[in-house]
C-alpha cells in the first residue's frame, strides 16, 4: 500500500488502488484489507444535553473475536460543528472534526493500535444539537509500504470510504434539533428513538420495549427514567440507556 500526503490532508492509496483522505496532521489511516475482520463498538459513557448543546463521552471497544487491530474510528457529525477531545497521554491519539470534506469525530490510535479484546475511553465531543443515532466507521490497521508527498484531489475518495458496505455500526451522536420543540413533538421523537433502539436490539426483550413505549406515550418521563435505571445492564444496553434518558430529559414539563 502507498500513502500520499499533502499539507492539509493525508491521501491513502491501497494496493487495490482505492484512495482515502484524512485531514491534517502526520497520521496514517488505511482501508482494511479484504480479509480484515473488525467487531468494533463505540459506546457512550455519558450524555449531557441542555440549552441546545450536547456533550457525549465515549469508549471504543475492539471485540475479542476481531482478527485485526483498530487504526481509527470515524463517528458521523451531521450538524457540522463539533469539538472533539482525547484523553491523556498526548501523542497516543489523533483527533479531528473532519475527514476530508466530511464532518466527523475522527479518533486515530497513534502508536498503540486497539488490539482485539481491548478498549479505550475518555473521548468526548460537544456541539450544538441534540442526542440522536448516527453511523460510525472503524478501520483496521494496515502497515504502510511507502510515503510520497504530492498534491492530490481527495474529493473522489470519500464516497468509497463512507459507502454502506464499510459501515461498522451505530451509536449516539449529535444531530440537528427538530423544528418543533413542543412537548408533544419531542415525545413523538422519543417514541421513534425507543422503537429504533428496540429494532437494533439495544433493548430486549419485547416486553421491556412495550413498557418503555407505554411510558413515553403517557408522557411519564420520570417513570421512564426510573425503568431505564432499573433495566440498565440487564435489558437496556448502554447506547439505548444514554440515548433515551438524555432525550427524555429534554421534554419540557416532564413528570
Amino acid at each position: 500500500m502507498q500513502l500520499t500526503m499533502r499539507l492539509a490532508s493525508l491521501i491513502l492509496v491501497t494496493a487495490s488502488g482505492v484512495a482515502f483522505a484524512a485531514t491534517a496532521g502526520l497520521r496514517s489511516a488505511a482501508e482494511p484489507p479484504p480479509t480484515a475482520s473488525l467487531q468494533a463498538h463505540v459506546v457512550p459513557t455519558a450524555v449531557r444535553s441542555s440549552s441546545g448543546t450536547t456533550t457525549i463521552e465515549y469508549r471504543v471497544e475492539n471485540a475479542a473475536a476481531s482478527t485485526d487491530s483498530i487504526d481509527m474510528v470515524l463517528i458521523d457529525a451531521p450538524t457540522g460543528s463539533i469539538q472533539i477531545r482525547a484523553p491523556e497521554p498526548q501523542g497516543s491519539y489523533y483527533v479531528s472534526a473532519r475527514f476530508g470534506d466530511r464532518h466527523v469525530a475522527y479518533i486515530g490510535f497513534v502508536g498503540r493500535r486497539l488490539r482485539p479484546g481491548q478498549r479505550a475511553g475518555g473521548f468526548s465531543i460537544d456541539g450544538a444539537g441534540v442526542p440522536g443515532i448516527v453511523p460510525f466507521w472503524a478501520m483496521a490497521y494496515e502497515p504502510l509500504d511507502s510515503v510520497i508527498v504530492e498534491d492530490v484531489d481527495t474529493a473522489a475518495s470519500e464516497p468509497e470510504l463512507f459507502s454502506p458496505g464499510r459501515l461498522s455500526g451505530y451509536t449516539v451522536g449529535i444531530v440537528a434539533p427538530p423544528a418543533d420543540l413542543s412537548a408533544p413533538a419531542l415525545i413523538a421523537r422519543l417514541d421513534s428513538l425507543v422503537t429504533e433502539s428496540c429494532h437494533r436490539e439495544w433493548v430486549t426483550p419485547e416486553g421491556v420495549c412495550r413498557s418503555l413505549r407505554a411510558k413515553v406515550a403517557a408522557g411519564q418521563m420520570g417513570a421512564l427514567v426510573r425503568e431505564l435505571d432499573a433495566q440498565r445492564g440487564r435489558h437496556v444496553g448502554e447506547t439505548a440507556y444514554f440515548l433515551i434518558r438524555a432525550n427524555a430529559e429534554l421534554v419540557p414539563g416532564r413528570r
